[in-house]
């Protein structure tokens, strides 16, 4: 490995490293008179990735994020909300507002019945306008989102990159079906085959398929897109995070 290698980022998922091109070798690294030796991933052109020591199992407690049903709540069937997709996010190329700006315009060619109302704020905000369907709105207080997603039939989230997003949440328990890119990290707490479908992140093509599936669905399967969506949502409340936090309290008092 080169003598002035840059390390650049830090690799924790040692199955993506082992499949990569790389080629991992062990090196000393000096801070000061201190030095430690660590496995780093040659990347090539003098980078180089640390590969970090993962957390053990034991130590990884999830379920501490969640929505508060007295603000998001809503068990209205989508068959008898507004033909409605919402967006709430930044406008920026992070969250795929460029896809499903060409996406929506693409469908709403044969559905104009449908409209799209996007609420936020960001880099596209002076690059896209009303209209075609497309309304664009400025980011609302919680109070006003919860009301917006309870007549909403969709959430649609097409980030090219997301961990967990809140509004997956907050939508899921008010009701709605939701249409997620596969770059979404809590696809599976909040969605399965009955309530939204997952589309390859920076397709416009198949973003337009499942805007497609989601208009044609029936109203008996919209009843249960919605109870299945709730009730997804509901594994996410701020009791069971209180629930949660004492479970960590306790197991750090034993450990």
């Amino acid at each position: 490995m080169e003598d002035n290698i840059v390390i650049e980022q830090e690799i924790t998922d040692r199955k993506t490293v082992y499949e990569g091109h790389g080629k991992i070798e062990e090196v000393t690294i000096k801070n000061g008179e201190k030095e430690t030796k660590r496995e780093v991933l040659h990347i090539g052109n003098g980078v180089g990735a640390i590969i970090k020591d993962t957390v053990k199992n034991k130590y990884i407690f999830e379920g501490l994020y969640g929505s508060d049903s007295k603000i998001f709540f809503s068990d209205k069937p989508a068959n008898k909300r507004d033909k409605t997709f919402t967006f709430i996010g930044q406008l920026v190329e992070r969250k795929g507002i460029d896809i499903l700006i060409k996406a929506f315009n693409k469908f709403y060619n044969n559905n104009p019945e449908w409209k799209l109302n996007i609420y936020g704020r960001g880099y596209y905000s002076k690059k896209i306008h009303s209209g075609n369907g497309i309304q664009i709105h400025d980011f609302k207080p919680p109070s006003e989102i919860a009301k917006i997603l309870r007549n909403t039939r969709f959430l649609i989230l097409p980030s090219k990159e997301d961990h967990w997003p809140l509004v997956v949440s907050e939508s899921s328990l008010s009701g709605c079906g939701l249409i997620l890119s596969d770059k979404i990290g809590n696809i599976p707490e909040f969605l399965n085959k009955d309530n939204g479908f997952v589309f390859r992140y920076n397709s416009v093509k198949d973003l337009v398929n499942k805007l497609s599936l989601a208009s044609n669905m029936s109203d008996d399967e919209l009843l249960k897109l919605t109870k299945v969506s709730v009730q997804l949502g509901s594994n996410y409340l701020p009791i069971h995070w209180k629930i949660k936090f004492c479970e960590i309290i306790n197991f750090f008092v034993n450990d």
